[in-house]
């Protein structure tokens, strides 16, 4: 099964925008028309409840909602996948099963956080998880998020024992990410990589796939980018280079006493409801919604 789900896996997953409500719960209308901005544009999958879809922060029901509404909207044209985001085996092993209730195709896990946990203690997390759920497990490496790194180790360990169906690396180290594409060719597993700037370079070395931030807002460019990678490897530059002049535009506009991820998320969704796309720019606390002056100044950052 999971040499099958690894294959079924791969092109450009969005990590799909969670759409909040000024009250704080999930917008489904808004959370509906983003996945249909997705699918419209041939991604080949949707990943909701992840690091962009402020999936850490979602409690149970709202978790639920974001589920049924992707699963529903997908009406499986393509696989869903979703973030089982907690610093600890229980909550992960708790939001894999409301995934698995809701109809998803696959659970994204990282590594455990909050805590500073041996190679041995993260696969036994996996192996744990892998065996709490009958969803296929694709592992999460984000370092900038969790702190905490998924040595080549644990990556073949993990493959070695069919614990997960591939690996999603958004850290910034281009060996660890080359080590893990050649892990997975190896062994018959899918290799996404999570950041953008190696994204092209990623999919040339025989990467399965990408799952971009800012293919919320330009689906196209990240599609033109697997397209052209498939037929001629050099072809990806252009579409690289709109994807990373959107990513530097997201990180242009600085507010005063708004962090980095308020500023790449609220940034996104900023666009999104100036397309008309989502009917808000909220986001969950601790996060701030950007002001409405910087959503103006970033659409005409895009246009220019």
């Amino acid at each position: 099964m999971s040499s099958a789900v690894s294959s079924a896996i791969s092109g450009v997953i969005p990590p799909v925008v969670t759409a909040i409500a000024p009250g704080g719960d999930v917008d489904k209308a808004s959370q509906e028309a983003v996945c249909q901005h997705q699918l419209k544009a041939n991604v080949h999958g949707l990943f909701v409840a992840g690091t962009t879809g402020e999936g850490a922060f979602l409690n149970p029901a709202m978790l639920a909602d974001v589920v049924d509404v992707a699963v529903h909207t997908a009406a499986g044209q393509v696989p869903v996948l979703v973030g089982a985001l907690a610093p600890g085996t229980q909550g992960v092993v708790a939001a894999a099963r409301v995934a698995e209730r809701g109809g998803a195709d696959g659970v994204v896990v990282t590594t455990p956080f909050y805590v500073d946990v041996a190679p041995e203690e993260i696969v036994g997390h996996f192996r744990a998880v892998a065996s709490a759920t009958a969803l296929p497990v694709l592992a999460y490496s984000i370092p900038p998020m969790t702190h905490q790194a998924m040595p080549a180790q644990v990556v073949e360990q993990l493959f070695a024992e069919d614990l997960v169906v591939g690996v999603k690396d958004s850290g910034h180290d281009w060996d660890t990410l080359a080590t893990a594409i050649d892990l997975g060719n190896r062994y018959g597993k899918a290799v996404f990589s999570g950041y953008e700037p190696f994204a092209a370079r990623a999919l040339a070395a025989g990467g399965s796939g990408v799952v971009a931030s800012v293919c919320n807002v330009d689906p196209q460019a990240v599609v033109a980018l697997w397209e052209a990678v498939q037929t001629d490897p050099s072809r990806g530059d252009d579409a690289q280079d709109r994807m990373l002049s959107l990513l530097a535009a997201l990180a242009r506009h600085k507010v005063a006493g708004i962090g980095p991820t308020s500023s790449l998320i609220g940034g996104i969704k900023a666009l999104l409801q100036s397309f008309g796309v989502i009917a808000s720019r909220e986001v969950l606390p601790p996060l701030t919604a950007l002001p409405e002056h910087v959503m103006h100044a970033l659409r005409r950052d895009l246009e220019s």
